[in-house]
């Protein structure tokens, strides 16, 4: 009984070290230890291969357990390689609790018009992403299914802001709703509606005409060819996340200064494995095999990108070129963030 207990507090210290590498509220990490007939079993759910690969190596170096001759097995869900399904919310606001259940903690309330990315049902609920990332379940009654090109033109297309609460019959707007324009002066509703609102009270926008990436983009090729330097924030020599702060702060964004701080910053985007939703200017981040976020590269739109190497400096990159160490940077690529919005 003593070996099984101290077991169990290894296994859980080790888990918590790994989740502790990523903010699990934005890269999902969720995993429970089995023992069972002299084996152990990881169920639960993971974001990426990185993350089960850093924690099978974790488990692997406890004390003893390799001497014991215990197996390890993992059945764990790699959710980044589930088909992503796409829900807009239909009420005034859904919630987002952290567990399946109606008096679950709240993590964030979503907004009417948000898109947010379905990974797995649970019962009436459903886990997912909101716009900026946070995880948690949703109740599938207050949203509406939606094809990718439904989500992708959300995003990238014409959309409005509700700047003040917005009603008319049925229809209720909550100030900070984003929805779809099928024009400046009209939204369009989760059920395909079209809805006239006062022009005092929408903010238009489109993020693919936006001309605020041309000047980023300018100032990042001037850097081409500076040398990789840690720490560095130069063209005497500079780093990945210093790359990215510096284009930034030209730009009057401020950003914080490594890539685990930046990957918490702004819309999630860079979501469907074939580039097709990112724009210029959205940052992609990478994760190592231990399970942190380690890279951060700026987006040329497309599959094209510019980041800090640590061979060549400044350089431009394609998501399926062979990176420093023989693989492709899509191996350890995990996300996108736009901040200029």
């Amino acid at each position: 009984m003593k070996k099984a207990y101290n077991l169990s507090r290894e296994l859980d210290f080790c888990i918590k070290d790994v989740k502790s590498r990523v903010d699990s509220r934005i890269i999902a990490f969720q995993v429970r230890p089995e023992i069972k007939e002299g084996e152990i079993f990881l169920r639960g759910f993971v974001h990426c291969p990185q993350q089960e690969t850093a924690l099978l190596d974790a488990l692997g170096k406890i004390p003893g357990l390799g001497g014991r001759g215990i197996p390890i097995h993992s059945r764990l869900k790699i959710l980044s390689r589930k088909k992503l399904r796409f829900f807009q919310v239909k009420t005034p606001w859904t919630d987002l609790r952290l567990n399946p259940k109606q008096k679950a903690d709240l993590g964030t309330q979503v907004l009417i018009g948000s898109f947010v990315l379905h990974y797995f049902s649970k019962g009436e609920y459903c886990f997912c992403s909101e716009p900026t990332g946070y995880l948690g379940y949703v109740k599938k009654k207050d949203l509406i299914e939606k094809t990718k090109k439904d989500y992708i033109r959300w995003l990238n297309g014409p959309r409005g802001r509700i700047l003040g609460e917005v009603v008319n019959g049925r229809v209720f707007l909550p100030p900070g709703a984003e929805l779809p324009c099928a024009d400046k002066a009209h939204v369009i509703l989760p059920d395909g509606k079209v809805f006239r609102v006062d022009k005092n009270l929408l903010q238009f926008r489109n993020p693919s005409e936006s001309k605020k990436p041309a000047s980023l983009l300018k100032h990042a090729h001037s850097f081409l060819r500076a040398p990789y330097l840690w720490g560095g924030l130069s063209r005497k020599g500079i780093d990945c996340s210093g790359f990215a702060q510096l284009m930034y702060l030209l730009q009057n964004i401020p950003l914080p200064r490594d890539t685990c701080q930046q990957v918490g910053i702004g819309r999630l985007v860079g979501m469907l494995g074939d580039c097709s939703d990112l724009l210029p200017g959205d940052l992609l981040f990478f994760m190592g095999k231990e399970g942190r976020i380690i890279h951060v590269g700026i987006s040329l739109g497309g599959d094209r990108f510019i980041h800090a190497t640590y061979k060549d400096g400044i350089r431009e990159s394609r998501i399926d070129d062979i990176d420093y160490s023989g693989g492709r940077y899509r191996e350890w690529y995990i996300l996108s963030r736009r901040i200029l919005l």
